[in-house]
């Protein structure tokens, strides 16, 4: 089905009536190849020479729904017949149109929960149709350790191909005591995930990013700016996605909070995330030494939350760091906010990892014009005015690594260092208290 922009349906109720139907990507191709080479128009027009040699066998290949490889020299049309491939998809496909959905999911046949969940609950009268342009969906990346383009063709689920680990293992899955080990086996990589404690992540990065892999780092991204900043840049000479995972702000309702705040003053922000140390970080020394963050490592969860959610940014005025006589590094922290334009704002946070019991994650904001907000449960339950709007459910790193394929595709980094300034101005406006031995 072919329409212009005007005509094409809005919703899945509008798309189902117009008898559009989802097709693979090979399918696509395939189909509207056979309505050119039909119509008897040029399949590849400015290309020369070809004509007994490698067209014949692009056209099978494309008649066969085969992946295709171009090999040959410099300067043989490759990039050129790859992109006139292209032509040959639909000039645009129908998308599920929600802003939680990280990638163009298919309205017919949705991977995602999200996407799977948004139609089966609503009505398809209701259920946003957006349309994603041929243009858009051609994209070349190099291949690691190559100066080749990739050629389009169907985007796969990606799957774990390794682990690096000194202790666990995966069934089925090679694993490898380092990530030398894992560059030198030759096991074919195009991305990897680095979940190690911050103070390594940047030698880690770097030797990936030297190994042409794509690289995703989980929160918090470095133990300071310096080190995240010559990641960013190092990243970014070798060509290669980088992508700072900010897992807590992957949430349904912490969108819903974003567009609720749009536009909006807030007076008041009461941050107060509350945790028990022991129940979530058992044995893990490295938390407490320099670099390790403290309880700014689940604190920067909910500052990752507010930094998405806020409609303008805020800035540390002051901080009271509450350090154990026997570690290193913070065990609660009190801390003040200010707006940029010096605007009065009651603006404050509160982290502790002394909590018993029920654990608190919860952000409360108020506006100028009387709107009361309230994300509860890390993020996952929104209420306004008291009223539940949304719970969500718990989905962020599914999110997040198909947030990390959209990159992928699309050849693009989100390096966002915003919560990482805010705990690094804590500690350099915090004033520092000691408090008892913690064991």
């Amino acid at each position: 089905m072919t329409a212009t922009l005007v005509e094409r349906p809005a919703t899945l109720a509008e798309l189902r009536e117009s008898g559009w139907q989802s097709r693979t990507v090979k399918q696509e191709i395939h189909d509207n190849f056979l309505e050119r080479l039909q119509s008897g128009e040029n399949l590849y027009p400015g290309i020369i020479g070809y004509d007994h040699t490698v067209l014949p066998e692009l056209n099978i290949g494309i008649l066969a729904q085969h992946d295709i490889l171009f090999l040959g020299e410099k300067g043989q049309a490759k990039s050129r017949l790859m992109r006139l491939v292209s032509s040959f998809l639909d000039d645009a496909i129908p998308y599920l149109a929600d802003p939680t959905i990280p990638l163009h999911d298919d309205p017919y046949r949705p991977i995602t929960r999200r996407g799977r969940a948004l139609v089966a609950q609503r009505p398809a009268d209701e259920v946003p149709i957006a349309w994603w342009h041929r243009e858009d969906r051609y994209a070349e990346r190099l291949s690691p350790g190559t100066k080749f383009a990739d050629i389009i063709g169907e985007i796969d689920p990606s799957k774990l191909a390794a682990g690096v680990s000194r202790n666990a293992k995966l069934d089925n899955v090679p694993c490898f005591e380092s990530l030398g080990d894992l560059i030198s086996s030759g096991t074919s990589i195009d991305a990897v995930a680095l979940c190690t404690p911050p103070s390594v992540r940047l030698a880690m990065a770097r030797q990936a990013l030297d190994a042409g892999y794509h690289v995703l780092i989980e929160k918090p991204p470095t133990p300071t700016l310096g080190e995240m900043f010559a990641m960013i840049n190092y990243a970014k000479a070798k060509g290669r996605v980088l992508y700072a995972a900010w897992h807590s702000r992957y949430n349904q309702a912490i969108d819903e909070a974003k567009r609720r705040l749009a536009g909006k003053q807030v007076s008041k922000l009461k941050v107060t995330w509350r945790e028990d140390v022991k129940h979530w970080h058992p044995g893990q020394e490295w938390i407490w030494e320099p670099g390790g963050f403290g309880v700014f490592d689940p604190g920067i969860n909910a500052l990752s939350i507010v930094t998405k959610i806020l409609p303008e940014p805020i800035f540390v005025e002051s901080a009271t760091i509450e350090v154990p006589v026997n570690k290193a590094t913070p065990i609660a922290a009190q801390i003040r906010f200010k707006r940029g334009d010096d605007a009065k704002a009651d603006l404050s946070a509160d982290f502790d990892w002394r909590q018993k019991g029920e654990q608190t994650w919860d952000i409360e904001i108020m506006t100028a014009d009387g709107m009361g907000l309230t994300l509860r449960k890390g993020g996952s339950v929104l209420e306004i005015n008291g009223k539940l709007i949304m719970e969500a459910p718990l989905e962020e790193y599914e999110v997040i690594y198909a947030r990390f394929a959209e990159l992928l595709r699309s050849g693009k980094s989100d390096t966002d260092v915003t919560p990482l300034q805010l705990v690094c101005d804590c500690f350099m406006l915090g004033r520092p208290v000691t408090t008892a031995e913690f064991s």
